[in-house]
């Protein structure tokens, strides 16, 4: 008789991540999905939505029109903050319009851990506008109805506690109960618990005196203004070469304005040349605003020179004096490295390389030196390391050519997360560019020891017997 193998269990297949539901109805009521789309997609959620729990949504964002503003911003798990931060998750809808300013975010209950490092996160990247939505409701109207006030208000004081950590005001936060399956609290004019009576903002707008539902919750909202005085920046997401085109380049313009005849310069490149032509969504355009995804063309015949623009690299103005490459950047992080499983203490020490996500780019950089510390029992002179949950200054050196712009000036491309192995270890802001004199004059930076040089053996060392 043939020998069988005796087969390995197989292993279960990578389910994809799946919208929650509050979302798909959102893009509904926005006509953002196809109709072919809707009943397949809305369907498929229903029945999964109750098998297990959503831990992982996928991120969604929302283009706009001429009255509809909004993005959507999901916690996605940490080891998938890079897609988040780069920006590259816009392909999954056709987005034409991402303002960060203007963030909803969805708090999951299911991790008290993760939704803390979520909370931080959006605290260190400026991300001050909170709406809280209490979801699946009705699974605890079905047990007993009387339970849901109650139940309502203990989430509400939770998240409260948590928003109160990071500098967030109670009153400035809209709570609102919701139950996406039944469609309960999420559009104007539609069903709502009884229990709920309403939620005042703390600044009073005409037809908003009491928000009910998300909708209102949402166009509630300030509308941010595209920042298109401000000098061209615009990172790449990608660089794809189509045939009888040459080069295209794409990314999404984060200020400023490019049109055609634009005289642009690549950095960390340094190539000068001028905008052939703009496209978005394959068709060309006058001129494409900041908050727009697009494409361009140069006049550029050096293939050499193109090949080294890579994802990553920032386009702006050449006559911009500004608008220049520096190795060294100093920046105000926040820590959020945890603990080993024995408890003992794994702080961030000089010498440190995560990989650091800002802009499009993703680079290994170098914890040169940490300049200040500041921990819960107050200011430490010359730490050793940088405990989590302090907040810290360190002088940064990127392993690879990258541009990062100064938060205060370009928030969008100031602002950065730092990853070990999958784990987000800390956040920041760009506060300072400094070029390798300055650093060596400021901070005495040892270049060898940063570029991890070994000292050259001596010419006349004696021969081993």
């Amino acid at each position: 008789m043939r020998h069988v193998r005796e087969r390995h269990p197989q292993r279960p297949r990578h389910r994809p991540h799946r919208h929650i539901l509050v979302v798909d109805r959102l893009l509904q009521r926005l006509d953002a999905l196809k109709p072919r789309l809707r009943n397949r997609r809305l369907a498929a959620l229903v029945e999964r939505e109750r098998l297990s729990p959503l831990e992982q949504p996928d991120p969604l964002q929302r283009r706009d029109r001429q009255e509809n503003h909004l993005v959507l911003v999901h916690p996605h798990l940490l080891q998938q903050l890079r897609n988040r931060r780069a920006g590259r998750i816009e392909r999954r809808l056709q987005v034409r319009r991402v303002l960060r300013r203007h963030l909803v975010q969805l708090v999951h209950a299911h991790n008290e851990v993760l939704r803390a490092q979520h909370t931080r996160q959006r605290d260190v990247l400026s991300s001050k506008n909170f709406i809280v939505c209490v979801n699946k409701l009705d699974e605890v109207a079905a047990k007993n109805s009387s339970d849901l006030k109650t139940t309502f208000d203990a989430a509400c004081a939770a998240v409260a506690k948590l928003l109160k950590k990071v500098g967030v005001d109670k009153d400035k936060v809209i709570f609102l109960p919701i139950s996406a399956l039944q469609g309960v609290g999420l559009f104007e004019g539609g069903e709502t618990f009884p229990f709920y009576e309403g939620c005042k903002p703390a600044v009073a707008k005409p037809g908003f005196e009491c928000i009910k539902t998300l909708e209102e919750a949402i166009n509630y909202q300030d509308v941010p203004v595209r920042p298109v005085t401000r000098p061209l920046r615009m990172p790449l997401s990608n660089v794809a070469h189509v045939a009888g085109h040459g080069a295209i380049f794409c990314g999404r313009i984060d200020y400023g304005s490019l049109k055609k005849g634009d005289l642009v310069k690549f950095l960390p490149t340094n190539l000068k040349t001028d905008v052939k032509n703009v496209q978005e969504h394959r068709k060309d355009i006058a001129v494409g605003e900041a908050g727009m995804n697009v494409g361009f063309s140069i006049n550029c015949k050096d293939k050499i020179q193109i090949d080294k623009i890579k994802t990553g690299h920032i386009v702006g103005p050449a006559d911009d004096n500004e608008f220049a490459f520096y190795p060294f950047y100093v920046a105000n992080c926040f820590s959020l490295k945890p603990k080993s499983k024995g408890g003992e203490e794994r702080g961030i020490r000089p010498g440190y390389t995560p990989v650091l996500s800002g802009g499009t780019a993703n680079v290994a950089c170098k914890f040169v030196k940490i300049l200040g510390c500041v921990t819960k029992t107050g200011p430490v002179e010359d730490p050793a390391f940088v405990p989590n949950g302090a907040r810290f200054s360190v002088l940064l050196y990127p392993s690879k050519p990258v541009l990062f712009e100064t938060a205060d000036k370009l928030p969008f491309l100031g602002k950065f997360v730092c990853r070990d192995s999958g784990i987000i270890v800390a956040a920041g802001q760009i506060t300072e560019r400094l070029t390798e004199d300055e650093a060596v004059a400021k901070y005495g930076v040892n270049m060898a020891d940063v570029l991890g040089q070994k000292p050259v053996a001596a010419a006349g060392k004696a021969k081993k017997k």
